[in-house]
């Protein structure tokens, strides 16, 4: 039987130049990594960059096929 459940999340919006140095960073290595994604059937282009512990940072985007 279906049931209703109540979600809430709160949201902070900070503009690019507001950030930190190293989430600029990230960040723009995110959009870089979405540039080398390849989405033909989704459209759906994806770029992560994550930050580890011993200061190593990995890219990585979406590779579809038609698999």
């Amino acid at each position: 039987m279906p049931r209703n459940v109540n979600v809430t999340c709160t949201l902070e919006a900070w503009a690019f130049e507001e950030l930190p140095a190293v989430d600029q960073t990230l960040l723009r290595l995110a959009h870089e990594a979405v540039e080398r994604a390849y989405a033909p059937y989704s459209g759906f282009r994806v770029g992560a960059a994550a930050l580890l512990e011993n200061g190593e940072v990995v890219t990585g985007n979406n590779q579809e096929n038609a698999a």
